[in-house]
């Protein structure tokens, strides 16, 4: 039988536009796993922006989600778990994952997750990204963690390097050219490329507008019209 305790205690402080940071305990008892503890801290931050936003992501391990959002907003959650034996491993382990989303200069934003310590980290910890932003956004992505890389609706370049899975839902009428390779999986191209197969996909959609898309990926590729 299993034993769930949830502990919550809510942050809030200030810093660059808003931040919020909610801390969530979960325990849990059963099978030969022991007693496992993990801790939750979102933080949410909001960066007003003019023009083009160019947004760089560097994901330790985590799923990364990029979606549009509203004009002229950019808005960034990273949630952080660490996971432990005890209450205080857990705590140790989340607070060795560093999470920062900050506007280099205008319209220039990086959000980046990585680990302070160069040991294994236990299973479960890592620090999943949602950002909402202006469809026009130029986008980034480097993902180290086997978690997936999804896009949905974004209208400026898109370039991603993922070890695991990437899906990018490209909106209708958008014109772009495509540039894919994965390692170990196969590319879904649901939107009908005429272009190289199997594990690569190169070729365009022509239209009024142009993307560049560019993806790397360890696992599967999939490409589809929202």
């Amino acid at each position: 039988m299993r034993i769930g305790e949830v502990i919550i205690g809510i942050a809030i402080a200030a810093a660059l536009g808003m931040v919020v940071a909610a801390f969530l305990f979960v325990r849990s008892q059963g099978g030969d796993s022991g007693l496992a503890t993990s801790l939750f801290e979102p933080l949410t931050q909001e960066f007003e922006t003019n023009g083009r936003p160019e947004i760089s992501v560097e994901s330790w391990r985590g799923a990364v989600t990029v979606r549009p959002g509203r004009a002229n907003l950019v808005t960034v959650v990273i949630g952080r778990t660490g996971t432990g034996a005890t209450e205080q491993e857990a705590f140790e382990n989340l607070t060795k994952l560093e999470s920062r989303a900050l506007e280099d200069e205008e319209n220039v934003i990086t959000v980046r997750t990585f680990r302070t310590n160069d040991a294994p980290a236990p299973p479960g910890t890592r620090a999943p990204i949602t950002i909402d932003a202006p469809e026009h956004s130029r986008l980034n992505v480097i993902a180290t963690g086997p978690e997936p890389v999804i896009v949905e609706g974004i209208t400026g370049d898109i370039s991603i390097e993922a070890e695991g899975s990437v899906t990018v839902e490209i909106p209708h009428g958008i014109g772009f050219t495509i540039d894919a390779m994965t390692m170990s999986g196969n590319i879904s191209d649901l939107i009908g490329i005429d272009g190289s197969g199997g594990q690569t996909l190169v070729g365009e959609r022509p239209g009024d507008v142009v993307i560049a898309i560019v993806l790397r990926a360890g696992g599967g590729i999939t490409l589809r019209e929202r």
